[in-house]
């Protein structure tokens, strides 16, 4: 199925989860905030906010207020869209299509990020106006959509040889489907083999109540062995999916499907996005990370 065409799925039950993280959204290094510059207080401007425009491209992870069976983003990557930012740095909405054009609404913006490459964030705590397929979404505090944006390297900038290890710079607050949960912490580390063009993962997802642990093969040490791998075309997108045993922890025991986007920026990559959904039915996490380069 082709993710920049489907529509959105309804996940309906266990079984279809499966089926619905392979579709479209709807379908231990040290960490380092030095390319970081938070939005000013009181919603002033901020000079690495990303200017309003064509040529963007996102990838996000998410669930909203409704019951697990209700319409959801889920994960999904679109490229190119456009996107409108504030002042702060927030992103206020973004077109991909007709159908898909959403606006923050009465929602806001939680753990923005932005550094003038790469802009993460998480809109929640209210509802999306604009379009988003066949229900725009609402979202509690417990919920949200988590998002990276970016204009996305050329496939063809990037380095063909090496490896390089990205830190992290900036995670959203994940977030259950079943919002039964306040939002955790997201840490971790991430790595590239540019001769593979494959993305080794190691993440943990800490909860109040439990903790996850999203290791790739290899994880950040091996690389070249993941099942993250950018997609053919021009722009440096990519995925990967798991039917188990990637995310561990909690209701997952020793495995749970997990679906991942990624999105490279910057002129030669200097900034990585991730994004990830991944558990069971009712307990799916999602979360968002921007990863620098060296």
């Amino acid at each position: 199925m082709n993710p920049m065409t489907c529509k959105k799925l309804v996940l309906s039950s266990a079984a279809a989860l499966c089926f619905a993280l392979t579709a479209c959204g709807g379908g231990s290094s040290p960490e380092t905030t030095t390319a970081i510059t938070p939005p000013t207080g009181g919603g002033g401007a901020n000079a690495s906010a990303l200017s309003s425009g064509t040529d963007y491209g996102i990838i996000y992870s998410g669930s909203a207020n409704q019951p697990p069976a209700g319409p959801n983003p889920g994960i999904d990557n679109r490229t190119p869209i456009s996107a409108q930012f504030d002042s702060a740095g927030n992103m206020t909405g973004y077109t991909a299509s007709v159908s898909e054009a959403p606006t923050i609404g009465s929602a806001s913006v939680g753990e923005l990020a932005t550094d003038g490459i790469m802009s993460i964030g998480r809109w929640t705590n209210g509802a999306l106006a604009g379009a988003f397929y066949s229900v725009l979404p609402v979202f509690d505090a417990n919920h949200g959509l988590h998002y990276a944006v970016t204009k996305p390297t050329l496939i063809s900038a990037l380095p063909t040889t090496g490896t390089v290890t990205y830190q992290m710079a900036a995670a959203t607050k994940p977030t259950y489907l079943d919002g039964h949960a306040a939002p955790g912490t997201l840490t971790g580390s991430a790595a590239v083999n540019f001769a593979t063009k494959t993305v080794g993962l190691d993440l943990i997802f800490t909860f109040s109540d439990v903790t996850y642990t999203l290791t790739t093969a290899g994880g950040v040490a091996t690389p070249g062995t993941s099942i993250v791998a950018l997609a053919t075309g021009t722009k440096a997108f990519g995925s990967g999916f798991s039917f188990g045993g990637l995310l561990t922890g909690g209701t997952c025991g020793t495995g749970c499907s997990v679906n991942i986007r990624i999105v490279f920026g910057g002129a030669a990559g200097e900034r990585l996005g991730v994004v990830v959904q991944g558990g069971t039915l009712p307990m799916i996490l999602h979360g968002a990370a921007m990863f620098n380069k060296p």
